[in-house]
């Protein structure tokens, strides 16, 4: 088994009467290579379908993976 990768996501909400930046989100996730690897894999296959990804990942909410992939793909 593979090690876990922590990240660490900072997200900028925006304010939805003014369009502007106001709030910040963090989020730690702890994902194990071997579960990078499943949602790698089934991503290639099911395309944005975060709900059916973590059907795969009954541990992982559909929230926490697309929000984990949102963080890698900026990453990336």
């Amino acid at each position: 088994m593979g090690g876990v990768r922590k990240y660490l996501v900072v997200a900028e909400t925006e304010s939805e009467s003014s369009g502007s930046s106001k709030s910040r989100e963090e989020w730690d996730c702890d994902i194990s290579a071997d579960e990078e690897d499943l949602i790698l894999r089934l991503h290639k296959l099911l395309g944005d379908r975060w709900k059916l990804i973590a059907g795969r990942l009954p541990w992982r909410s559909a929230q926490e993976i697309e929000k984990y992939w949102k963080m890698r793909s900026h990453a990336h």
